[in-house]
């Protein structure tokens, strides 16, 4: 019978600001999503996120979840790193993939090396990018 476990995936949003990473990874806000591997109509999904607030003194980052199960709340503990430069939702994701991996029962058989994880959400965002995907230019 097929596993029915629901999926987690690695979301990238267009945001503003000037890619500063060498990577270009930050032209993109990053997000784990862990959805039901059979969609519904009207069903749900989590999403995980480190997300950055802008407050008077400056900006400070917090952790975001939606629910608040067993795995949300380890993602939960995931240092959120404040004043270190170059900290950012990317690194989040990362660290949240590293946990997620050295427990040796969540991600299972999945591609957990950071570089390669990396190098294709960003290549698959640029296809969407270069088919205008996200600008309403499509054919």
């Amino acid at each position: 019978m097929p596993s029915n476990k629901d999926r987690l995936y690695i979301a990238l949003y267009a945001r503003g600001g000037k890619a500063i990473m060498p990577g270009k990874e930050d032209t993109y806000h990053w997000a784990l999503l862990v959805e039901p591997k059979v969609e519904v109509k009207d069903g749900t999904g989590m999403r995980f996120h480190a997300k950055e607030f802008m407050t008077v003194s400056g900006s400070t980052w917090k952790f975001e979840g939606i629910c608040i199960e067993i795995d949300s709340l380890r993602l939960r503990n995931i240092p959120i790193k404040q004043g270190v430069p170059y900290w950012n939702c990317v690194a989040w994701v990362k660290g949240a993939l590293e946990l997620l991996q050295d427990d040796g029962k969540s991600l299972g058989t999945a591609v957990t090396d950071w570089t390669k994880v990396r190098d294709a959400a960003m290549s698959y965002y640029q296809s969407k990018k270069d088919e205008h995907g996200f600008d309403g230019e499509a054919d």
